[in-house]
């Protein structure tokens, strides 16, 4: 077993933890604002699987989570009883209107109804109890309906997940320990993605971030406006904003702030994991011996029952070669002659050209001996994965590409697609035993700066206009 096993050990051993936790999550869930935050419907998932290995009986864990939901509810509808209309004045929903007239007009529609709809409907979920508090909703009625939805929520969002770790406990070591790292990559892809799509959106045209760092680059020019010059931030926003087609009028002019912070973050952080390979931190090494090891041990006991999954796992690793990335560079040059737009080729072979230095580069300069030895020269050296920063400029700066066609609003989508065959590549490396676990995050934050870079330039020199943005 893998040493998630010790946790689940200590957690059958305090099982009162496991039931506080379901109850904050469910809390969470069901307070107006952070529910709008919070992942309550992947957390839940990952801490109902927890429960259902063995930690928790099933009835505790509904009792957990539909009391959460009930507090939850209720304390949302008693601020909204107490503050009226005045909350609207109150931050973040003073910036954000549209969470508000969102739920009043869903209460308006279906009445009382409503505590018991709205407590499966997305994004209004956590709104409908304070808007009901807010237009008065008598208080008998809303505990009746508040109790009522509380019990049909608790089986539907905790029982398929309680059920995948009943079935997990009770099969084999090999299938159980493959199922709870399936589980517990999912959970952290899934947070993982979600911060990103909650982050992106705010620095995206129209975000609150967006907005802020604009007036913050324009602030200090407009309060020294009697000089003749501008201030560096002021220049480099303008610079960026300005779009290459001079025709182009000036509303369709914006900064891709999004790019910016994603080459300073994966720049920054590749710097340091480069310093911790480098300098040979202990905690890294343990951790990639480990993993590795954890991993072989998984391949060994797979490949006696299949040799289907090794297959897989050889034609999955095909995605980052050279091959296929310059084929698609050929046909990227071909569409974007028919285009008429050269920038888009100049792009995709700068930023091939840019990783392809970058890897190799790094290879010959740290030499950092691979897991198990495969070839010489430059090509020997493990750090990092030339294989994974091949599939994230394929797929990565692909998907950027082709969301210049696309509204706003559906940009997650295509990089969530982006996403999967990138994944199974770095996940084929480490199967395969060619790479280290800090390779394959190395080539993440690497490849992932490369396509920034390129973004940056990109929107500088494409003249596309500004993205739309229906929401």
């Amino acid at each position: 077993m893998p040493d998630i096993q010790p946790i689940f050990d200590w957690l059958q051993a305090n099982p009162s933890w496991t039931s506080w936790l379901i109850f904050l999550i469910a809390l969470a869930e069901s307070l107006a604002v952070v529910g709008i935050l919070v992942p309550g419907v992947v957390l839940l998932f990952g801490i109902a699987a927890i429960a259902g290995g063995g930690v928790l009986d099933v009835w505790t864990t509904l009792g957990a989570a539909f009391l959460g939901a009930v507090l939850g509810d209720g304390l949302s509808f008693f601020v909204g009883r107490y503050f009226h209309q005045h909350i609207k004045d109150f931050w973040p929903l003073r910036t954000h209107p549209q969470w508000i007239e969102n739920g009043e007009r869903f209460f308006q529609r279906h009445g009382g109804k409503s505590i018991i709809f709205g407590r499966f409907i997305g994004p209004i979920r956590p709104f409908i109890p304070m808007v009901a508090g807010m237009l008065d909703m008598p208080i008998g009625r809303f505990i009746f309906t508040n109790i009522i939805s509380a019990i049909g929520w608790a089986p539907a969002y905790l029982l398929p997940g309680y059920y995948l770790g009943s079935s997990i406990q009770a099969g084999d070591e090999i299938t159980r320990t493959i199922m709870l790292w399936i589980l517990f990559g999912s959970l952290i892809g899934w947070v993982c993605f979600w911060i990103f799509r909650r982050v992106s959106e705010q620095l995206s045209y129209g975000g609150s971030l967006y907005r802020q760092a604009e007036l913050w680059s324009q602030n200090k020019w407009s309060q020294n406006n009697r000089s003749q010059y501008r201030s560096w931030r002021q220049s480099i926003w303008m610079r960026y904003q300005q779009p290459h087609i001079e025709e182009k009028s000036s509303s369709d002019d914006w900064f891709p702030l999004g790019a910016l912070a994603l080459l300073v973050l994966c720049g920054g952080l590749s710097l340091i994991l480069t310093s911790a390979v480098v300098f040979e931190l202990p905690e890294l090494a343990q951790f990639n011996l480990q993993l590795r090891h954890l991993i072989q041990e998984l391949r060994t006991g797979i490949a006696t029952k299949t040799v289907a999954v090794e297959l897989c796992f050889e034609y999955a690793t095909l995605l980052g070669d050279y091959r296929i990335v310059l084929a698609a560079l050929l046909a990227l040059t071909v569409i974007s002659l028919k285009a008429g737009n050269r920038w888009i080729a100049i792009h995709g072979w700068a930023t091939a050209l840019f990783a392809v230095v970058a890897v190799f580069g790094v290879k010959g300069l740290i030499q950092v001996p691979r897991p198990s030895t495969l070839s010489a020269g430059v090509d020997a050296y493990s750090f990092p994965s030339g294989h994974t920063v091949s599939a994230i400029i394929l797929f990565g700066f692909g998907s950027y590409l082709i969301n210049q066609y696309l509204n706003q609003q559906h940009h997650w989508k295509t990089y969530l697609i982006a996403a999967f065959p990138i994944l199974i590549t770095a996940s084929s490396r480490l199967y395969l035993d060619v790479h280290w676990f800090s390779d394959v995050l190395g080539s993440g934050l690497i490849g992932l700066f490369c396509c920034a870079v390129s973004a940056f330039s990109f929107h500088r020199f494409s003249g596309y206009k500004r993205p739309t943005n229906n929401r």
